[in-house]
């Protein structure tokens, strides 16, 4: 599929025609801004390193990065104010998850005619962007669209926001590689997905011994299939060293924080009794799995997405009957984020084989790509609306003031799911529920602070100016951000800003 003048080289036409593509699916697909969800959580580190405000005094900002590889990327361009390298590298990424469906189907079913693959590229795409969710979302009374690009337990590779999961986009790059027999590029794909993000390492292990397996089934040589089987793991070895940072500190420290990551923190992730029933479970993602395992048998991948498929099967059922809470922060049954588009683009290429096999008129090329072009305005205009709520925020006016009272010595004590202040104000935060440490001595910590920051919510006032008083004895808060309605009346607070939604009490 390549369009372009004909005097360009057929390469940079190639580069040309998927530029493009990625250009429409990102507009389609659409961004979050930089102040919502999992951005809070994923950028600190970088803007941190990178002397964004006065984040390097920010004591979650001084906790063991999680993310190093990816914090490091980012550090430039938060130096340097390049806020449109986040949604450039976003939609690049989606770029690249769309490649490698594309080419995970053309490598297990063959080519089609270039104009039928834009039309498999289109039907690969429609159901996953804006105008395909909100179509489905009205017709079944549920976004169960979504349900074709996601994991179970709420997680998934593909998203709005750039951050480290979204880099799992490399495992479907992976698995699209080794389908066209490039089986040293593949471990590679795979290993740079784990170093951006040590959650996928049950599922890239799985990947590389499925790809060992059928090395040595095709060639019947043993040696080979061990020295590749050993490159591999080696290569998955090295890629997970960041990961020995956060070995157990002694083993209550480790139990009590795999209690707090697993029952407050994330409980809708990390156990299957919060998610295993979900109708879209049930309805959607079950049934897809199974047909995709079906479709599968008879393409190369067959025993990538058996294994795959299997071993988050094994483990999670030895989670459930075990309880184990360590087991379940390694997330066995995240490889389901990499399996269902797979099986998604799995599905739709054995549709394709039987439906537009052969030649499609032009007339659908059209039509394709009119629906196209609707789907990228469509996308752009959620991207635009997400920009404009986040800017209207009533919390903007507070940020602007934090961020000119900030100093190296102030810390700002603010409601636990005011989970923006941080990283846009640029201050020195006490704590928030949304952005966590992933060490056990630190999460420990960071309940403890939760705990402590709450009380600030009481009723009772004597409490409440007896945990304002802590916080600043103990942990050096300077000022307390509340809610106007819900003012902390306690000596040595004078107000230092005030608006009808909020304010900043300063002690003195």
């Amino acid at each position: 599929m390549t369009w372009g003048p004909r005097w360009l080289p057929p390469t940079w036409r190639r580069v040309a025609t998927w530029s493009v593509a990625t250009l429409g699916f990102a507009l389609a697909y659409g961004q979050f801004p930089l102040s919502q969800g999992n951005y809070n959580t994923y950028l600190l580190h970088g803007f941190a390193a990178g002397g964004r405000g006065l984040l390097e005094f920010d004591w979650l900002a001084r906790t063991i990065d999680p993310f190093p590889v990816f914090s490091a990327l980012i550090t430039i361009p938060a130096a340097l104010d390049w806020r449109w390298f986040f949604y450039v590298a976003h939609g690049a990424l989606l770029g690249v998850y769309l490649y490698s469906s594309m080419r995970l189907v053309e490598g297990a079913y063959g080519q089609n005619g270039p104009i039928s693959r834009v039309i498999l590229l289109s039907v690969l795409a429609l159901p996953q962007v804006w105008l395909g969710r909100d179509a489905v979302s009205y017709v079944f009374n549920g976004d169960w669209a979504w349900c074709v690009q996601s994991g179970v337990a709420m997680q998934y590779v593909v998203g709005h926001m750039f951050q480290p999961s979204l880099f799992g986009v490399l495992c479907v790059a992976s698995i699209a590689a080794f389908v066209h027999r490039r089986d040293w590029m593949a471990p590679l794909l795979a290993a740079a997905a784990l170093l951006m993000h040590f959650g996928y390492l049950i599922t890239v292990l799985g990947m590389m011994v499925s790809y060992s397996l059928i090395r040595w089934r095709e060639a019947g040589n043993a040696r080979a299939a061990l020295r590749y089987a050993a490159c591999t793991l080696t290569l998955c070895a090295v890629a997970s060293l960041p990961a020995l940072r956060f070995l157990p500190t002694d083993e209550a420290t480790a139990a009590e924080a795999a209690r707090i990551l697993t029952e407050i923190r994330f409980p809708h992730h990390a156990l299957p009794s919060r998610w295993l029933g979900h109708p879209s479970i049930v309805w959607v993602q079950g049934p897809l799995l199974a047909l995709g395992a079906l479709v599968a048998w008879h393409t190369r991948v067959r025993w990538v997405f058996l294994i795959l498929l299997g071993l988050g099967s094994v483990l999670l059922l030895t989670q459930v009957v075990t309880g184990s809470r360590q087991l379940a922060l390694l997330f066995p049954w995240r490889a389901s984020v990499v399996l269902v588009p797979v099986a998604f683009s799995l599905m739709i290429g054995a549709l394709s084989r039987r439906l537009w096999a052969r030649q499609t008129p032009r007339h659908a090329v059209v039509l394709g790509a009119a629906v196209a072009l609707v789907a990228a305005g469509y996308g752009y205009s959620h991207t635009r609306a997400e920009v404009r709520s986040s800017d209207e925020d009533p919390i903007v006016s507070l940020l602007s003031a934090a961020s000119a009272m900030a100093t190296p010595q102030t810390v700002f004590a603010i409601p636990t799911d005011m989970e923006r202040f941080r990283l846009e104000a640029g201050a020195p935060t006490f704590v928030d529920f949304k952005a966590h440490p992933y060490k056990d001595a630190e999460v420990v910590e960071w309940h403890a602070r939760i705990s402590l920051a709450r009380e600030l919510d009481g009723d009772e006032p004597l409490r409440v100016c007896d945990a304002v008083a802590r916080l600043h004895d103990r942990y050096g808060v300077t000022h307390f951000v509340r809610p106007t309605s819900h003012q902390l009346v306690c000596d040595r607070l004078v107000t230092a800003f005030r608006d009808e939604d909020f304010l900043i009490q300063q002690w003195l």
